[in-house]
């Protein structure tokens, strides 16, 4: 399973994803909210504990403990399948 953590545009790791390495974006009224493509989430108390899978930018992955704050949805979609609908590529 993959999961695709969309994350609110106007949260401080919101806005830093948005700037750049992100996986994408999900258009909605006209607000670009960043996706991140992630292997693997863990639901704890305050945060969502996320790897991405960095293999076709720098390589190994990338470890983050997300505010749940900062988190509008998760997408989930099956290992080697496309990624969902509504969902636009960065790269």
């Amino acid at each position: 399973m993959r999961y695709l953590v969309v994350l609110y545009r106007d949260s401080v790791i919101g806005s830093n994803y948005a700037e750049g390495s992100n996986d994408g974006f999900i258009l909605v009224n006209d607000v670009q909210h960043p996706v991140l493509d992630c292997i693997d989430v863990i639901h704890e108390a305050y945060y969502l504990l996320v790897t991405r899978d960095m293999k076709k930018t720098k390589g190994g992955t990338q470890t983050l403990y997300i505010p749940h704050a900062s988190i509008a949805f998760i997408v989930g979609y099956a290992k080697g399948d496309e990624r969902p609908i509504g969902f636009a590529s960065s790269k």
